[in-house]
């Protein structure tokens, strides 16, 4: 703002800062003013900052990572609500969002001085898979701009079922498992009462020496089996399901890098758009599912760097190429968009892959985001 004129004779500026951004702002709001002197002709820029306290005393930190959810089963988001001032905070919570049946434990919270509290949102999801955006809305004050909005980002998916009813196949080559980076995960469906087996390897790239992590999570996404195994070793897992449905592997193997031998199971790596799978020296031949009625899909991907391309190909069920790209072509900075021609929905597409080192890929839209070893494992979406 301009000094005003009867403000020059007292070097005084009287000023209103208005904030509207209630995610940007924190503890303390930086100003920088210039004043403005000339000398000789010359204009200089005196620069100050000013540090002004903000009169928010409480911050909304989202979910850490991506929210995983099935639609039509209840899942839970965990922000935490943070009162940086030295007083006792009462907080009213809403939340909402059009596809979404939401249950808090509570529609206010009590936030003791200089404290964080849990604040454990449950959601059932009815609607199209994709990533989406949960938002919670904190309110500590009877006015429009005493609030805070933080939003979990929800990765959602349909339920899972094997595309064969029944059928024996065996274990995958070795020439073909998936060599995970990072993180991944799989999905495996078991009905009630059926054991999933598998052998888990921390295989040490390079230097690093990372432990792997690694957790089972049942139908309801509840962990049930986790381990962290060493590098250069092995650890097996054995689980029977309780319930049939689609369980999920976890695994965090950080800079190192993680194979799965799956044995009896029908299944697959998830590759979403919101949780790509990322892989690591991996030529793989995959198959996925496109379900009846598809008009299109996207497929995604992402070189680990300037050197470190790919090549793909995707081929439809009636033998059309619809991406062919070579090694030495880098991957496009937007998704690949596959349109399904008549004929070709409702049944398993083929994926290769052959990457220098390091790529991330996803599916996305209408198509099943699951890429198994073989048609005997393949997943479906369950309509």
């Amino acid at each position: 703002e301009e000094v005003r004129e009867e403000d020059r004779a007292t070097n005084t500026h009287t000023f209103t800062l208005t904030l509207n951004d209630g995610l940007y702002v924190e503890r303390m709001v930086p100003v920088l003013f210039f004043l403005s002197v000339t000398r000789d002709g010359h204009e200089f820029l005196i620069p100050e900052i000013v540090r002004l306290e903000s009169n928010r005393p409480v911050h909304l930190i989202k979910p850490r990572g991506v929210v995983q959810a099935v639609n039509g089963r209840e899942a839970q988001a965990v922000f935490t609500l943070r009162n940086w001032s030295p007083h006792p905070v009462t907080a009213r919570l809403r939340v909402g969002t059009e596809g979404f049946t939401t249950r808090l434990e509570a529609e206010t919270v009590e936030c003791p001085p200089l404290s964080d509290v849990p604040v454990p949102l449950r959601f059932t999801a009815r609607t199209k898979a994709g990533a989406h955006r949960l938002p919670l809305t904190v309110a500590w004050a009877d006015l429009p701009e005493a609030t805070v909005v933080a939003d979990a980002a929800v990765d959602l998916r349909d339920a899972l079922i094997p595309v064969a009813e029944d059928g024996d196949w065996t274990p995958t080559p070795a020439d073909n498992l998936a060599t995970f980076r990072r993180e991944g995960r799989m999905a495996i469906h078991a009905r009630a009462g059926e054991p999933i087996r598998a052998t888990i390897r921390n295989v040490r790239v390079t230097q690093y020496t990372d432990a792997l992590k690694v957790a089972l999570r049942d139908v309801d996404h509840q962990v049930v089996w986790q381990k962290t195994i060493p590098v250069d070793e092995s650890a097996r897992l054995e689980w029977t399901a309780a319930m049939a449905g689609a369980h999920v592997l976890e695994l965090l193997p950080g800079s190192g890098s993680a194979v799965v031998e799956l044995e009896n199971r029908a299944g697959g790596e998830l590759a979403t758009k919101a949780s790509p799978v990322h892989l690591f020296n991996s030529p793989i031949r995959r198959v996925f599912h496109v379900p009846a009625g598809a008009r299109e899909f996207r497929f995604g991907s992402r070189d680990g760097g300037p050197d470190e391309t790919a090549a793909i190909r995707i081929v439809s069920p009636v033998g059309r190429v619809v991406l062919d790209r070579a090694l030495t072509e880098p991957a496009p900075s937007q998704p690949f968009v596959v349109a399904v021609q008549p004929g070709e929905a409702g049944k398993l597409w083929q994926l290769e892959i052959t990457p220098r080192q390091d790529i991330s890929l996803w599916l996305d839209g209408e198509v099943c985001p699951v890429l198994s070893p073989s048609p005997q494992q393949a997943l479906r979406n369950a309509e």
